[in-house]
């Protein structure tokens, strides 16, 4: 699955309150065997919720949160 920032911040506000100091979360579950394309770079842990870590922002109230077995994975830069 690829996912950008952009597509992120898009998701509407989905939950009362500030958990984690977020409005706006997106949950992502998977397991070893699934992958996630997004760049993770400027996103920072805020905690966990159900087994699952929460990641965020600074400054932002959108983040997105990520089954522990799930991989990560960097976008390829342009022209590779």
């Amino acid at each position: 699955m690829l996912l950008d920032d952009t597509a992120l911040r898009r998701i509407p506000h989905n939950h009362s309150g500030f958990a984690f100091d977020l409005v706006r979360r997106l949950t992502v579950l998977g397991d070893a065997d699934d992958a996630l394309v997004f760049d993770m770079t400027s996103y920072a842990p805020r905690g966990g919720n159900q087994g699952r870590t929460v990641y965020g922002r600074p400054g932002f109230y959108y983040g997105i949160e990520l089954s522990p077995e799930l991989q990560i994975r960097a976008p390829r830069a342009a022209g590779q």
